[in-house]
């Protein structure tokens, strides 16, 4: 049984690199929180932070292929009001699933746009400020889920080096009170080593 298992390990493993293309990148994010509230007033607030992660494409038909991964963020957002500054920082697990279509601008250029959904986990939100510290999910009434709508161009470079831009839309409310809605949005910029 040992052998079995161990020949269909390798099976597996030959069938990825024959197949699909493993990608690990960073980057960097900006994400835009949309607050508006039951009266009708709005705001943004932007965080800046970065991102790593790992993908996987997969060949679909012809120059079509579809690419999940697992994504690990870092926003995070800085303010003062009144002399008193405070700092929320975030962790997000995304899983973003997205469809490609490659072609290639020269010999060793290939475009690939794409565009599909992103599934959002809040892993963390906490607002300090000074010694004291909030648990937004806890205390704020955050949602932890999302799924986001996004989409992007990425240009493939020797086919080992991706640099993509990308915008995702958070369809979700991020708020569970009923006078306030939350929307993230935001842009990525990232880099990536294929092998």
């Amino acid at each position: 049984m040992k052998k079995i298992l161990i020949s269909l390990a390798f099976a597996a493993a030959a069938a990825v690199s024959a197949f699909g293309q493993i990608g690990v990148g960073v980057g960097y994010m900006n994400k835009n929180e949309l607050t508006a509230t039951k009266g009708g007033s709005s705001s943004n607030i932007d965080y800046g932070g970065f991102y790593a992660g790992v993908d996987y494409t997969l060949p679909i038909s012809g120059a079509f292929s579809v690419t999940p991964g697992v994504v690990l963020s870092f926003p995070a957002h800085k303010e003062e009001l009144l002399g008193v500054s405070s700092t929320t920082s975030e962790t997000y697990l995304d899983v973003p699933v997205m469809f490609n279509y490659g072609f290639k601008l020269a010999g060793i250029i290939g475009i690939y746009p794409y565009a599909g959904p992103t599934l959002s986990l809040g892993l963390a939100s906490k607002t300090k400020t000074g010694s004291y510290s909030v648990d937004n999910y806890k205390e704020n009434d955050y949602n932890r889920f999302d799924l986001m709508i996004g989409g992007g161009v990425a240009l493939v470079l020797t086919d080992m080096v991706r640099v993509s831009v990308g915008y995702n839309y958070g369809l979700f409310d991020l708020s569970k009170s009923e006078l306030l809605t939350i929307h993230n949005n935001g842009i990525h910029f990232g880099v990536a080593y294929l092998f």
